[in-house]
């Protein structure tokens, strides 16, 4: 567990349990640190419900700003002096955390979470260790596949050409509507080290086998490209970008074991994935955002450093923290 933490950078581990949460704070150099944070289940589950409401409706924003510092002091603060100032952090949430935007968050000094850390999210030490071994660094050479199905996003849809110019027309494959079929995915998916949907998807909260992301329907295959589905499908890709409503969505247990579909791609190989929370808007603020995530992380940055120069340029912008604060990012940061 030392190991892997030291590599990774510090790593911050939530353990949620009905009556009490307690945080394993792993920093390279340090002790280990347990910390009883001053949250229970229930009530955190509701606040961050809450939260999530309020940031997703301007009416609301001073209430979800009081609950974004609420939120840093209950969860951060009580170990923040054992974090270094700024840099990568690895969070592995638990429970209800996993649906927290913690790039939200604001701090004593009313800095946003992703204005000091460019963190990423694990599901536990064990598959952050396995991940780290996928890393590779990308390559001009890379293949980067764009697949657009179903009801995508049109904005992403527009952009996934100027996205395919980063790497390189040569590297890119671009596949679009009606060719976008499950046979499509199967064939070409395992050989793309950059991999970028745009699609539908469905997250069915009664039934996970019923989450799927929307491909077009051939004879032999309906539209519906499942979490257990992608699975099975093998996968090399260093990053996995799911341009798609809800792709991080899942039914949330006392434990680690959710098969949404971020969890899917990983399952199949991915090293990361990039996935989203909620419902996106379909207009140009998207396509911006994923144009500077890409630009900063083709161009050399790490995934969470990128995701993180995103998040800013969209707040400088002016865009609603319905953009920004919608995707997270899973698994290996590099």
């Amino acid at each position: 567990m030392r190991a892997i933490a030291d590599t990774a950078g510090p790593v911050v581990l939530f353990f949620a349990m009905s009556d009490e949460t307690l945080a394993f704070v792993m920093v390279p150099g340090k002790p280990l640190a347990v910390v009883l944070l001053p949250v229970r289940w229930e009530p955190v589950s509701q606040r961050i419900a809450a939260f999530l409401d309020d940031l997703a409706n301007v009416n609301y924003a001073t209430r979800a700003r009081d609950e974004a510092h609420a939120l840093w002091r209950d969860l951060f603060a009580p170990f923040a002096d054992r974090l270094p100032e700024s840099g990568p952090l690895v969070l592995i949430p638990s429970g209800m955390l996993y649906f927290l935007p913690f790039e939200a968050l604001l701090d004593d000094h009313d800095r946003r979470f992703f204005e000091r850390y460019d963190f990423t999210v694990v599901p536990s030490l064990a598959i952050l260790g396995e991940l780290q071994k996928r890393h590779r660094t990308p390559s001009p050479g890379d293949t980067m596949l764009t697949l657009a199905a179903g009801q995508a996003l049109q904005s992403v849809t527009n952009e996934a050409h100027r996205l395919g110019a980063l790497v390189g027309t040569a590297h890119w494959v671009g596949v679009e509507r009606e060719a976008a079929t499950a046979a499509a995915y199967r064939a070409l998916a395992p050989a793309a080290r950059q991999l970028l949907i745009a699609s539908h998807a469905v997250y069915d909260t009664s039934m996970e086998r019923r989450t799927f992301i929307e491909v077009s329907p051939t004879a032999d295959h309906d539209d519906r490209l499942s979490a257990i589905e992608i699975a099975s499908i093998f996968l090399a890709a260093e990053l996995v970008t799911l341009a798609a409503c809800d792709t991080g969505n899942a039914n949330v247990y006392f434990s680690d074991e959710r098969l949404d579909l971020a969890r899917g791609f990983l399952v199949a190989g991915a090293a990361t994935v990039l996935a989203t929370r909620w419902r996106l808007p379909d207009d140009d603020s998207v396509s911006r955002f994923l144009v500077d995530f890409y630009t900063s992380y083709l161009g050399g940055q790490r995934k969470d450093h990128a995701l993180a120069e995103a998040r800013r340029r969209a707040v400088g912008r002016g865009d609603p923290a319905e953009v920004w604060a919608a995707w997270v990012l899973t698994g290996d940061p590099q």
